[in-house]
């Protein structure tokens, strides 16, 4: 597809709304460039997405008593019509249908060069329009650098001023400018993208990479970055090759490391069958349900994500209970200790030990024609606000070893996509009980 189809493509697959919203934009005398991702996106897959990030040019120069003027005018139209957002740098988010629109001006970033930098440590300068090259050197990426307009008269136009086209079909990764590197959250995005899109550094862009501290990095971003790369553990195993400094997040990616591609497979296996599930939460399932990782090294990891270990911990206990019950020959034996030894596993969770081995006797444990819903109704009380799925896969779990689903790799097609997920688990913890 040629540029000119291309970009009429794009404006032909915008929502009406959106379309609307634009009309009242111009009536402002601002024309609106589409840039970024949703334009990538849309080359990558002929698909308008969501979330549309929208710089608007205004018709000519404005001194900056006027720019503010205008951009307040645009601001109290845009308010009457829908709900309107004010974000940092007066960029203007607005809900249009399903769509999320971020309207910003044109702007050019600042540095101090002397100073170690975070990902706010900048000045900007806004304006009321700049030529596009002189726009878009602050971004990233030059494949972020593409842009699509269409104006009053119904015509659209694509423009690629720094080359991100070329680069997005060579499927490489390359600096908008030599600011790149004054931004340390710009390191882990192209690491995500490293990953997401299969996409290679140029030389420069590594050379970059390879300079650029991570000092002030909040591990707020390493975890949603990591997240949004779906390679979540391989992630911090790319990052780990440019940190320099023995700090958290050195022994964070330290504690994963040689054991990054095996729990980066069981994390893409879990959201496989946990597709809508919180994915922090599947990451911690991961971590408990490794034996190669000792508890010292997880605990080191929730340090980093300033995250309470209380969640792991009560995962690895539920793991040490399984554990008892598959390794024994005769299941029912651990039943048999007494309360204090049985204690002794550390389940505290289960607050009522006692009660848990009643109701085991009376089901004659484990045997399939037990009456199990009186244990599966209160294990899931305790564990409805503890664990991540509610109960789900401890359910399952009883459910398997009471007979009612198999725990051999045959014929479990006929279940429901979290029993499979729960299935998968039991496999994970047979294979890797220490």
């Amino acid at each position: 597809m040629n540029e000119k189809n291309l970009a009429r493509s794009f404006v032909n697959q915008l929502p009406k709304d959106v379309q609307s919203c634009l009309r009242s934009i111009w009536l402002k005398n601002y024309y609106p460039y589409f840039v970024g991702g949703c334009v990538r996106d849309f080359i990558l897959s002929g698909k308008i997405v969501q979330d549309l990030d929208i710089e608007l040019h205004y018709q000519s120069f404005l001194k900056e008593d006027k720019r503010k003027e205008n951009w307040q005018d645009l601001k109290l139209k845009l308010a009457s019509l829908y709900e309107v957002e004010e974000l940092a740098y007066e960029v203007l988010k607005l809900k249009v249908g399903d769509s999320i629109l971020e309207l910003s001006q044109p702007r050019q970033d600042s540095f101090d060069k002397t100073k170690q930098k975070g990902h706010h440590d900048f000045e900007c300068k806004l304006f009321g329009q700049l030529p596009l090259e002189s726009a878009f050197r602050r971004r990233d990426f030059t494949i972020n650098a593409l842009s699509i307009s269409f104006n009053k008269d119904d015509v659209a136009s694509f423009h690629d001023p720094l080359g991100g086209l070329a680069d997005l079909k060579n499927k490489t990764l390359r600096a908008c400018s030599e600011q790149f590197v004054f931004d340390p959250v710009r390191l882990l995005r192209a690491i995500r993208f490293y990953f997401r899109f299969g996409f290679r550094f140029d030389d420069e862009l590594l050379s970059m990479l390879q300079q650029m501290s991570l000092e002030k990095i909040s591990h707020f971003y390493v975890w949603q970055e990591a997240l949004k790369s779906g390679r979540f553990f391989l992630f911090l195993k790319k990052l780990a090759n440019f940190v320099k400094t023995e700090n958290s997040l050195k022994k964070c990616l330290d504690a994963v490391a040689t054991q990054e591609e095996k729990l980066d497979d069981w994390y893409s296996q879990l959201l496989s069958y946990f597709p809508k599930h919180e994915r922090g939460k599947l990451i911690f399932l991961v971590l408990a349900l490794d034996s190669k990782i000792s508890i010292e090294e997880k605990k080191k990891i929730c340090e980093y994500f300033q995250i309470s270990p209380r969640l792991l911990e009560r995962i690895e206990n539920l793991k040490q209970l399984q554990k008892r019950i598959f390794t024994h020959p005769d299941m029912s034996l651990v039943f048999k200790m007494n309360s204090t030894k049985f204690s002794d596993f550390k389940i505290d969770f289960l607050q009522d030990v006692n009660q848990l081995k009643s109701l085991l006797k009376k089901m004659n444990w484990p045997k399939r024609e037990a009456n199990e819903k009186k244990l599966l109704s209160h294990l899931q009380e305790m564990l409805k606000s503890e664990y991540p799925f509610n109960g789900q896969i401890f359910y399952e779990f009883a459910k398997a070893i009471s007979g009612e689903i198999p725990l051999d790799e045959n014929d479990y097609e006929e279940v429901s996509p979290s029993q499979r997920g729960a299935y998968y688990c039991f496999r994970l913890l047979k294979e890797n009980l220490t």
